[in-house]
């Protein structure tokens, strides 16, 4: 449970997104290093031409514009989808907020001891129910739109 919670957090704040993409990175950098000593030990290339090529990397400007423009790109992209993916859970947060505002109003109202005030609880009640009807309609299409493309892969596949 906890596990799971930490995971939301991680997801709300873009956190889990930029782990993601560090872990990439180093599995790319790990991979790249297996490659290279793999093929100095198969005898494919040999010591100096791994330096020589360090060399040119290192000397080379323009492959090292075109590495920290592509850093950069990334960066940004990482950026703007964990901003992104924190205003979703933000509005989601608030909307959530404010139907339980309006519950715990409508709760008072019918609790009340005047009767035109509980009448108006009745219609409040009506309401909300009708908006989270609506929201449970959406989310239960979106949820047999992804059903429907699940099995039209499984009987392409």
């Amino acid at each position: 449970m906890e596990a799971a919670v930490n995971e939301a957090r991680e997801t709300d704040t873009g956190v889990g997104l930029i782990r993601r993409a560090m872990m990439f990175l180093a599995v790319a950098l790990v991979v790249t290093v297996v490659v290279v000593a793999g093929l100095l030990l198969i005898g494919e290339v040999r010591w100096d031409e791994v330096v020589g090529f360090i060399e040119w990397f290192s000397r080379s400007t323009a492959f090292g514009a075109i590495i920290a423009g592509t850093l950069a790109l990334t960066a940004a992209w990482l950026a703007y989808h964990g901003v992104q993916q924190t205003i979703r859970s933000t509005e989601t947060r608030e909307r959530e907020k404010a139907r339980h505002e309006r519950f715990t109003t409508i709760v008072t109202q019918l609790a009340s001891n005047q009767p035109a005030v509980r009448l108006g609880g009745l219609y409040a009640v009506s309401a909300l129910a009708d908006e989270w009807e609506r929201e449970a309609r959406r989310l239960i299409s979106v949820s047999d739109s992804a059903g429907e493309w699940r099995d039209k892969e499984r009987a392409w596949a």
